[in-house]
């Protein structure tokens, strides 16, 4: 037994079938788009969160080279202090000629470095003279003008 629909009627069918078919390719392709949305949420969550850790690290990073420079800084300048004290004491020199020493040592690098502003000063000896210790310094004048 066959049977025979009419023309419209089968397409009336189809056209439901196709409707029903397109609904859920719709709501799947709803689906997908959820997901994608929270694949982009949950990206860029862990992007804030990569964020925050990396200045959190830049932040701890600067902190630590910083203490290390002070620290290294204090260590040079508590050297400094105690080998300068040393020597005050080695060469029995006074608070004002050590000053004087000192006033030496910053000529001398200022001339080495081109920074003496119109003389150069250098060291011609360290010594001895009656008893009383004596830094000697020789000035020279620049030759040319400045």
């Amino acid at each position: 037994m066959k049977v025979d629909f009419a023309k419209q009627f089968e397409d009336s069918i189809t056209a439901v079938q196709v409707a029903e078919q397109a609904k859920v390719v719709n709501e799947y392709e709803q689906q997908v788009q959820r997901v994608v949305q929270h694949i982009s949420v949950m990206k860029s969550e862990n992007e804030a969160a990569i964020a925050n850790i990396s200045a959190g690290a830049d932040a701890k990073s600067k902190e630590i080279r910083a203490a290390a420079r002070r620290d290294a800084f204090n260590l040079k300048q508590g050297m400094k202090a105690q080998k300068y004290s040393e020597l005050q004491k080695k060469l029995e020199l006074n608070g004002v000629q050590m000053s004087e020493y000192f006033k030496i040592k910053s000529v001398q690098g200022q001339s080495s470095s081109g920074k003496a502003p119109t003389s150069a000063q250098t060291i011609t000896d360290t010594h001895v003279r009656s008893g009383t210790k004596h830094l000697v310094g020789e000035y020279t004048p620049c030759s040319g003008s400045v």
